[in-house]
């Protein structure tokens, strides 16, 4: 196969996990593909063309796919300025069992990091694991970790809560209780066990969407967990530039995520008709009743549409001055 016919196969499978998996056909996920594609097809024993005809048919040849290019690179208590935010300044605020949800869990790390968090603090609750590849959720479920993937625990987090077996650690066992894997990809409807979720990590995940499938994540957030959600994520990361229904915190150097006041609507009571009263026999002056001031057209939109190539992760959040005034809109219930 010539390289240009290579790369037309790259194109179209590209396109393929745009569509259906959300990904962002970026170049970084070109090059993992071209490597992916070639491994994959002759492990199929077949051509790099006929490979990429098996994908659109064979759901277990995609999900193999992207088993083999999604990143799962990742360590425990990564940035550990975040779980110290969450043990001193988010848990005590929530009344337990806490349930926290690990989106985009990798092999695992970050999962049980939170459960070790919850498990210190001596607070129930459960972290669910969440992850598009399927390889991954069997890593996180098994919780057996080469010394390579101990990187950041500390001696005394190590003796506490695993079990060297020859080679390999594995996560104790009250632990793994603490966790569970369910097969979930983001661009989809949120799975029912996280909807009562009060944490969420989605940390260097949304990077690897399209901005508007970030939105329409953040958005399912915001409409489906609690009001008193904290979201967190990547510490190069910010969100407000595909979604202005989150406003950023600053704890202790870093950020976390809330609903915004946008995000916040109540119901409208309907207007009760004041009675009729009779015309008096000698007529008076009519005082002239004050009109509301109509917004001017364009002065309702609820939400922000993202720019042209807008993209979470590349700047640092806005700051948070004086709060701007929300634009006019109807008010609605807000969720409890």
């Amino acid at each position: 196969m010539t390289p240009a016919s290579l790369e037309n196969v790259v194109a179209v499978v590209a396109e393929l996990l745009h569509d259906r998996i959300g990904l962002r056909p970026d170049q970084n996920l070109r090059g993992r593909l071209r490597r992916a594609i070639i491994e994959e097809a002759a492990r199929h024993r077949d051509a790099p063309t006929a490979y990429a005809d098996r994908l659109l048919a064979d759901r277990a040849a995609l999900q193999g796919l992207l088993n083999v290019v999604t990143v799962q690179e990742t360590s425990f208590f990564r940035h550990p300025e975040q779980f110290e935010i969450l043990a001193k300044d988010v848990l005590p605020t929530l009344a337990p069992p806490v349930r926290m949800w690990s989106a985009g869990c990798a092999n695992g790390q970050e999962a049980y990091s939170l459960a070790m968090v919850l498990e210190e603090q001596q607070i129930s609750g459960e972290v669910i694991a969440t992850d598009l590849s399927t390889t991954a959720l069997r890593r996180t479920a098994a919780g057996r970790y080469t010394k390579r993937e101990l990187s950041g625990l500390s001696p005394e987090r190590l003796s506490r809560h695993f079990n060297q077996y020859g080679d390999t650690w594995h996560v104790d066992e009250p632990i793994r209780n603490r966790v569970r894997t369910l097969h979930h990809n983001l661009i989809d409807p949120l799975p029912a066990e996280t909807r009562s979720c009060h944490v969420v990590f989605c940390r260097n995940v949304l990077i690897y969407l399209s901005p508007e499938q970030a939105r329409r994540f953040l958005d399912r957030l915001v409409d489906a967990l609690p009001a008193s959600l904290t979201l967190f994520v990547g510490t190069s990361e910010t969100i407000w530039q595909v979604s202005d229904r989150f406003e950023a915190v600053q704890r202790a150097g870093s950020f976390l995520y809330r609903p915004s006041d946008r995000s916040v609507t109540v119901t409208p009571t309907p207007a009760t008709p004041t009675p009729a009263t009779p015309t008096p026999a000698t007529p008076t002056p009519a005082t002239p009743r004050p009109h509301p001031r109509r917004s001017r057209p364009g002065h309702g939109s609820s939400r922000n549409e993202p720019r042209p190539g807008a993209f979470p992760g590349l700047h640092q959040p806005r700051p948070t001055g004086r709060r701007r005034r929300p634009p006019a809109r109807h008010p609605t219930a807000r969720r409890t």
